[in-house]
């Protein structure tokens, strides 16, 4: 038992180690002082009352724990409470033994190989599975955890479906008792007995009302909706108790058949936020069905939905494209096209209209027959230009437009200057535009972009003829021209240029970074340490951002922001070792990379001391005597500075226990 146990705690070690599990957990000291943290799950269950009994139905939610619970078994305690509310009696033992999951002896059945419930639950309980001996450790325990998590959804899943389910997997439990409609009973689920190393089960409470036994429940919210060759079914998830469901199907809402032969376990429509279950079916297109649907709840029961719908499959394919060409002497057009190879063509109309896609008018008042492949049409007196399409349609409504045609009268007045043009550009370096269509203007053949860098330079075409009043082109955003200018010509059927219409200004997103500032130099005070770092003298700066970071704890730490060049930090602790950094930040937000660190040693206190510094001139040797006051501290060195006529410097380190030195 004790090698048992021992096993039992390493493997709650490695699986500790590589899986961080969603449930709640109990931490348990170990001697080593490491927390190892063992599954910790409380017992969940729902009641039904009926005429002659109360039945119950629990789980648990921790896949780890559930073995141990259903193998181990579960006691049941109920508490009644009188109309006044007030408990009638105490706690009283209802489960005449421990209730678990059946052995895999008493499977053992005359009936066993034709029940489908029984020999899954039984497979799944007690069935081995052999684990690939080639993979590593980590692996094999990242299986056995996905298997142990399979077996609990499979178990869970057919204990309910059926009353007998439930009773095989030691999860249901009827309370031979009438219930009352004036009281309530309260259940209380716990294990026989602790399970000790596999983890803590802790007891759920079921909350059954009396009055609940005259219930009639309805359950409604089936719908459908229609796609090419099959429908789908879809019902609300929130307002469904069932575990599976059950589908019908008729073709005269008299004679319904089942289209699940097993249980349907549904999916949520993800296109939803799984606001619904949804169920596909493959029908004809245009044939009417009839469909219903029966939840199965936990205690077995099967209700039908109230809804009864109709569905029909539509073809949704629209016809291939025709080809239309077109013939002309003066005013007279004759159109002609290649047929469709569709058999439920419905027909034809002619479609004229100012622009590629635009359908203003149609030239005919019906369709003409699929048969047709010519139509002949005289221009009008007054006109200038048009584009024309053919549009097939087929018997569902689906329609297809051939390639455009383009038909104008020659002239040489350029179209009118295009207005309300607008635009943006976003962090992509994607210019965005749009502009209106003058509705006094004849057909265009489109109309043309321009762009430049400065308002006075020359400005360069984008692309061919834009024959929409949106457009969208890229610009780069690394330029030092933050500005970008517009402008466009509308073009007409004799490729007349308008003149350009106003120009439109548009600022480029501010996305370059400022260059790092550079740490010029510190002062390690005893008040503090002062900071100096280089000036950022660009348009768009906005500020500096100071940063401290402690070698010991490694997290950095605002100090300041401000457009200063200079800080004392009177925060840092003395004797200290830090690195701070500078970072500069423009108007639009950007950030250069932090400066090159500092690191240095903060002081550990007042430094101040007089030296008291003499000199004398020896004649003798030719040589100048300095002294000094000995310290009243320790000192490792001191540094002599001189000035040889370009200021003091650095002339000697001495060491520390001198307190003369001859020049």
């Amino acid at each position: 038992m004790k090698k048992m146990k021992i096993l039992a705690v390493t493997l709650i070690l490695v699986l500790g180690a590589v899986q961080s599990f969603s449930q709640k957990k109990k931490a348990v000291q170990q001697p080593s002082s490491q927390t190892v943290q063992i599954p910790y799950s409380r017992i969940i269950g729902k009641g039904k009352p009926y005429k002659d009994r109360i039945a119950l139905r629990w789980n648990i939610n921790d896949f780890r724990l559930f073995n141990p619970m259903v193998t181990t078994g579960v006691f049941i305690d109920r508490l009644i409470i009188g109309a006044n509310d007030k408990a009638e009696e105490n706690w009283k033992r209802v489960s005449p033994d421990t209730i678990k999951a059946k052995t895999m002896k008493q499977f053992n059945t005359p009936d066993f190989k034709t029940d489908t419930a029984a020999m899954v639950i039984a497979q799944t309980l007690y069935g081995k599975y052999n684990y690939p001996k080639d993979v590593s450790l980590i692996d094999q325990i990242n299986m056995q955890e996905m298997d142990r998590q399979n077996r609990h959804m499979i178990v869970s899943l057919y204990g309910a479906m059926t009353k007998e389910g439930a009773f095989m997997a030691g999860l249901g439990f009827e309370d031979l008792i009438k219930p009352d409609s004036a009281k309530k009973y309260v259940y209380r689920v716990y294990p026989a007995k602790k399970i000790n190393d596999f983890g803590k089960i802790d007891t759920g409470y079921i909350y059954v009302i009396g009055r609940d036994i005259k219930a009639n429940e309805y359950f409604r919210g089936l719908k459908t909706d229609s796609y090419d060759s099959y429908i789908t079914l879809k019902w609300p998830v929130e307002t469904s108790p069932f575990s599976g469901y059950y589908i019908e199907r008729s073709a005269d809402k008299k004679q319904f058949e089942r289209i699940t032969k097993k249980i349907y376990i549904p999916q949520k429509d993800s296109t939803t936020t799984g606001a619904y279950y949804v169920y596909s079916d493959s029908i004809p297109n245009n044939k009417k069905f009839y469909y219903r649907l029966t939840g199965v709840n936990a205690f077995g029961e099967h209700h039908l939905y109230v809804d009864t719908v109709e569905a029909m499959a539509r073809d949704l394919t629209p016809p291939h494209p025709p080809v239309m060409q077109f013939a002309r002497k003066g005013n007279d057009i004759t159109f002609t096209w290649t047929k469709p190879t569709e058999k439920d063509l419905k027909g034809y109309m002619i479609v004229q209209g100012k622009g590629l896609a635009a359908g203003d008018s149609v030239l005919q008042k019906a369709f003409m027959p699929p048969t047709t492949q010519r139509f002949e049409y005289s221009l009008p007196g007054d006109f200038k230009a048009a584009y024309y399409r053919l549009l097939t349609s087929d018997h569902d409504g689906n329609l297809s437009y051939s390639n455009p045609v383009y038909i104008f009268n020659t002239d040489s007045i350029p179209p009118a200057p295009p207005q309300g043009l607008t635009g943006s550009i976003d962090t992509l370096g994607i210019v965005h535009l749009k502009w209106n269509t003058d509705p006094d203007e004849p057909i265009l053949r489109g109309y043309k972009v321009f762009f430049a860098n400065q308002k006075d330079h020359a400005f360069t075409s984008t692309s061919n003829i834009v024959t929409d009043t949106v457009y969208q082109f890229p610009t780069t955003l690394k330029t030092l021209s933050s500005e970008l200018y517009i402008r466009i010509a509308a073009v007409d059927a004799n490729f007349n240029h308008s003149k350009f219409s106003e120009i439109l200004k548009l600022k480029r997103p501010d996305t370059l970074a400022p260059v790092s500032p550079v740490i010029l130099k510190y002062d390690n005070l005893a008040t503090g340490v002062r900071l100096s770092w280089s000036e950022d003298k660009s348009t768009g700066f906005s500020h500096f951002k100071l940063s401290r970071k402690s070698i010991k704890d490694n997290l950095w730490v605002p100090l300041t922001s401000s457009k200063l060049v200079t800080f004392l930090d009177t925060t840092a602790s003395r004797g200290t070792r830090y690195e701070y950094n500078v970072i500069a930040v423009d108007s639009a937000g950007n950030q250069s990379p932090p400066s090159f660190p500092l690191t240095l040693v903060t002081s550990k206190g007042n430094t101040n001391e007089e030296i008291n510094l003499t000199t004398h001139y020896n004649a003798g040797n030719k040589q100048t005597v300095i002294s000094w006051k000995k310290s009243a501290r320790v000192v490792k060195n001191y540094l002599l500075y001189k000035d040889l006529g370009k200021g003091l410097t650095l002339y000697k380190r001495l060491e520390g226990n001198l307190q003369t030195y001859s020049d």
